[in-house]
């Protein structure tokens, strides 16, 4: 009862502090934009780091804190198993640590490289919204249809789609064939190991 309570409470404070980190960000923002003069904003690279940033608010600084808690929980967690294996046999303990490391090293890698791939495609990205944003918004609609080039611009966001899909779905499929690998091995690890502590008791 007090873990459903306790966790029902801890989602609702993660929502709230969420939508205040959303708001903090995107002030944060606003007030950096608002100090720079308007000859920045004709700067590729500079436009590209706003919008990265102002796209990004609503979610990345949440995933952040919440994984950083998680860390944290899980921390805990793995000290007392390990605390408790040792008891049992030495060796149980670097088994653990042995399997956690490859996992925690091909997760940052992929992560890594996820990021880099999303940056150095944020021409990509902006064009795709750019041509959705045309054909969805009142704002440009009746002239799209008066010249006719909805078919254009919905073929050029496959066409752009299609280039950067290739590449975030092979880091995709990559990232998931590496971790079934390791997560299949670390399974096998700890069932000898459930084995073994069930065998001592």
């Amino acid at each position: 009862i007090l873990s459903t309570v306790i966790s029902l409470l801890s989602g609702a404070v993660s929502r709230i502090s969420g939508e205040l980190v959303i708001r903090q960000v995107k002030l944060t923002i606003m007030e950096k934009a608002k100090e720079l003069d308007l000859s920045s904003f004709d700067l590729p690279e500079f436009y590209e780091k706003l919008e990265n940033a102002n796209r990004e608010a609503g979610f990345r600084p949440i995933n952040i804190l919440t994984s950083t808690f998680t860390i944290i929980s899980s921390f805990i967690s793995v000290v007392s198993f390990i605390i408790i294996l040792a008891t049992l046999h030495p060796v149980a303990p670097v088994l653990i640590i042995l399997m956690a490391l490859p996992a925690a090293v091909i997760n940052y890698v992929y992560r890594h490289k996820t990021f880099l791939y999303m940056r150095r495609h944020s021409k990509e990205r902006r064009q795709m919204e750019y041509y959705s944003s045309l054909i969805t918004k009142k704002d440009g609609v009746k002239e799209l249809r008066i010249m006719a080039l909805s078919d254009t611009f919905i073929t050029n966001y496959k066409s752009v789609f299609g280039k950067y899909f290739a590449g975030i779905r092979r880091l995709i499929l990559q990232e998931g064939i590496v971790q079934t690998i390791l997560a299949l091995v670390s399974v096998f690890v700890n069932c000898c190991l459930f084995t073994y502590i069930a065998y001592r008791v």
